[in-house]
């Protein structure tokens, strides 16, 4: 792979709840307009394909409860820290694919679904909608639906988590 200088970072393989890679990402090593994220895909090139906005899982698929969260990197980091079982979006308004994940879920025995997205949910109107969307289709394929809230000072689930580890770390020491 060619790889121009300002797509540069490390590449994220998005895996499905059946061990598939769907898709990668790259993070960015310099974010560009804004951007941390960039699709690994040919979607430019000739008869390029887009990869999509798979959903991306970590855990048990037949978990009781799992939790979904934006990114597919801050999943697969929960889940590390945590053990639970986390599914990634691709954004906060990227909902394609929920309905398909929740559909599987259902049939392998989830019964609840935490919502575990940014707390600027809190304060971003966007990111709150895309939340709340997430929330009422998991309600209508019949989930029980926690809203997770923690400390402000931890804007995501996996920077949350990894506070409270470090926490646990120095109290043992």
């Amino acid at each position: 792979m060619k790889f121009n200088p300002k797509c540069s970072g490390m590449i994220i393989p998005i895996t499905t709840m059946e061990g598939y890679t769907a898709g990668a990402q790259i993070r960015l090593d310099q974010p560009v307009n804004n951007r941390k994220y960039l699709w690994f895909s040919s979607v430019n090139e000739n008869m390029g394909v887009s990869p999509g906005s798979p959903i991306g899982f970590a855990g048990d698929s037949a978990a009781e409860t799992v939790y979904i969260t934006e990114g597919y990197l801050k999943a697969v980091v929960s889940h590390c820290l945590s053990g639970k079982s986390f599914a990634g979006v691709a954004g906060a308004n990227i909902s394609s694919g929920i309905s398909a994940l929740f559909e599987k879920l259902k049939r392998n025995g989830t019964t609840t679904i935490a919502e575990c997205y940014d707390m600027d949910k809190y304060s971003n109107e966007y990111v709150e909608k895309g939340c709340l969307k997430m929330c009422d289709t998991a309600k209508s394929f019949g989930f029980k639906v926690r809203r997770m809230k923690w400390n402000t000072g931890e804007k995501g689930i996996d920077d949350y988590l990894y506070a409270l580890k470090k926490s646990k770390d120095q109290d043992q020491n």
